[in-house]
């Protein structure tokens, strides 16, 4: 688990959440080692909340509801499992005890739980009022780049600096507000670092096993939704590639066959994605938001599948049913069915199947090295895929997009050089607006360097 702020690691905090144990000098020390542990993990829990990957998928609608896994309870409180979850339950945490191992093709899935508002709201009012005890703000906004971290070859800067001024302005004008309380625990969490580090905050990253860069740690601005990121980041811009999944895949294949074949509906939603979206948005009567949201789960292997799955228990008895992916992003199955009706969606998921089960027969053919290693590692993650023959097609595509993701990041953060603010996975985030004609020849740049034809928009932050 990441380090908790130490604002965060005081008994005036832990006592907000905690009102089942007094945090009182008289208790035993071996005690009070151990509630400190447990509300600790309370407070990570509701960290947890800010990362999508941590968010539970029978709730993924749901702002306040996480996984609450064994290596989790664990880490926590290595010796008594049940004193944490009872800790929870006694101070309003909700744990759904369902959970079910994986199997034919489906991955298993962790119990839940929902973290009461009241408690965030209570973090959140006690980081406003430490916010303006504070006695100084920084009003500059700066990107250090004395530190880097190395993404083979391209340099990434490790901290930014934010106004706090106009936060603490903020505060002294406005009330905390229930429907924003999402929005506020991800701000004000953010904002701990920054006032402790004079407005700096420390961006540190990783690249995973595919090859993309990640944000880690709790300041990290990577993960950030884009609404509180415009207000951290008050100013810039955002160069971004477009249908970036789609794009390499694609090209990759056309790569390796010459651009002999030719697929329609893919080339079609390539040059006219947003009239696109529009159009299906309008026809089922739905949020382009939504239509958007889904054609991106097609490009990372979701099924057809309307039916909702059974959730069944250890002894195989069905407990729930949970929505599929197709019908929870369009919000029902009456709009997953008519989604899958339409001409368009019909052609367009046939030719991506196509062309994704060509392109994994040629890799295979092809059979680089960073497949068996890529199985190898993963293998030591999941048994299934150590047991498995063969790596399967979906892993084999997302290793594909994201290397090719992040050869085009490595691309655009080297050229925009010390323009730079922060690398997400498809996009960066830059300190000024590059012009027409400066896009272009980024845009040509990633070509001559990764064989990548992309377009990049361009829009304030």
């Amino acid at each position: 688990m990441e380090d908790l702020p130490d604002i965060l690691q005081t008994d005036e905090f832990r006592q907000l959440l905690r009102d089942d144990f007094e945090f009182t000098p008289n208790k035993h020390k071996s005690t009070l080692n151990k509630e400190r542990r447990l509300t600790d993990g309370m407070t990570h829990l509701m960290f947890n909340a800010l990362k999508k990957w941590e968010r539970h998928a029978r709730y993924e609608e749901i702002d306040f509801v996480v996984r609450l896994t064994r290596d989790f309870q664990r880490s926590v409180c290595s010796s008594d499992q049940k004193a944490f979850q009872k800790a929870l339950e006694h101070n309003g945490f909700v744990i759904d005890h369902q959970f079910f191992r994986g199997g034919r093709g489906r991955r298993g899935e962790s119990k839940a739980v929902t973290i009461p508002r009241s408690r965030v709201q209570r973090a959140v009012h006690f980081i406003r009022q430490w916010h303006l005890s504070q006695q100084q703000d920084n009003e500059e906004f700066d990107v250090d780049w004395q530190k880097t971290f190395d993404f083979k070859g391209v340099q990434i800067p490790n901290r930014v600096r934010i106004n706090t001024r106009i936060f603490r302005n903020e505060i002294e004008q406005t009330k905390e507000e229930d429907n924003k309380l999402f929005e506020d625990w991800h701000l004000q969490s953010r904002l701990i670092d920054a006032i402790q580090n004079s407005g700096w905050l420390e961006q540190n990253y990783r690249v995973s096993l595919f090859g993309r860069l990640v944000g880690t740690g709790i300041s990290s601005l990577q993960s950030c939704p884009k609404k509180i990121l415009s207000r951290l980041l008050e100013g810039c811009w955002q160069l971004d590639v477009n249908t970036a999944s789609l794009v390499i895949l694609y090209q990759e294949y056309q790569q390796r066959t010459g651009g002999k074949e030719s697929f329609p509906a893919l080339e079609e939603f390539i040059a006219n994605k947003t009239r696109v979206r529009q159009t299906i948005s309008e026809h089922l009567g739905i949020e382009v938001k939504a239509v958007k949201q889904t054609f991106t789960a097609i490009g990372f292997g979701m099924t057809r599948r309307i039916t909702p799955y059974p959730i069944r228990d250890r002894t195989g008895t069905v407990v729930n049913y949970q929505a599929t992916t197709l019908s929870r992003n369009l919000g029902s199955e009456e709009n997953a069915v008519r989604f899958l009706e339409h001409e368009f969606v019909q052609q367009y998921w046939s030719e991506y199947q196509e062309l994704t089960n060509k392109l994994t027969k040629r890799i295979r053919k092809e059979n680089p090295e960073w497949i068996q290693h890529l199985k190898i590692e993963l293998g030591k993650q999941d048994s299934r895929v150590a047991s498995s023959r063969i790596l399967d097609k979906r892993k084999m595509m997302a290793f594909l997009f994201q290397q090719g993701e992040a050869r085009i990041l490595r691309s655009i953060c080297r050229q925009v050089g010390q323009s730079l603010v922060l690398p997400k996975h498809d996009a960066v985030v830059v300190n000024r607006r590059f012009s027409d004609q400066e896009v272009f020849r980024i845009e040509q740049g990633i070509q001559e360097e990764t064989g990548y034809r992309i377009q990049l928009s361009n829009e304030v932050i």
